[in-house]
């Protein structure tokens, strides 16, 4: 019986720790991604104003309402890890295209 019982403890402290893991990481993916649209946004700034209409233009619908959302400070942030992650990566793919079309455009 005492054996359940440290089982179970043991067990109530792995959910435990496990969660505020979770809850720790979450929050760092979080501040993270605030931190990277911040850069995106400043880069863009940095273009010239025709390059800057010039690279809107060119975005598809669904990454000009997430670049838009961005330069608004309306960027709608994932609740959990995954999702941020999810959002981490396209940002990237956005970001990668931002700096080869100001590439293109020195």
């Amino acid at each position: 019986m005492e054996i359940v019982i440290v089982f179970i403890v043991i067990f109530a402290f792995a959910i435990f720790f496990s969660r505020n893991n979770l809850k720790k990481r979450t929050e760092e993916i979080h501040s993270n991604l605030e931190n990277f649209n911040i850069e995106i946004k400043d880069f863009f700034y940095k273009m010239s104003d025709d390059a800057q209409k010039e690279f809107l233009d060119k975005l598809n619908e669904d990454w000009k309402g997430n670049f838009e959302s961005i330069l608004n400070d309306s960027f709608n942030y994932g609740s959990n890890v995954w999702s941020l992650q999810s959002q981490i990566s396209a940002q990237q793919e956005l970001f990668k295209a931002l700096h080869d079309f100001n590439e293109k455009h020195k």
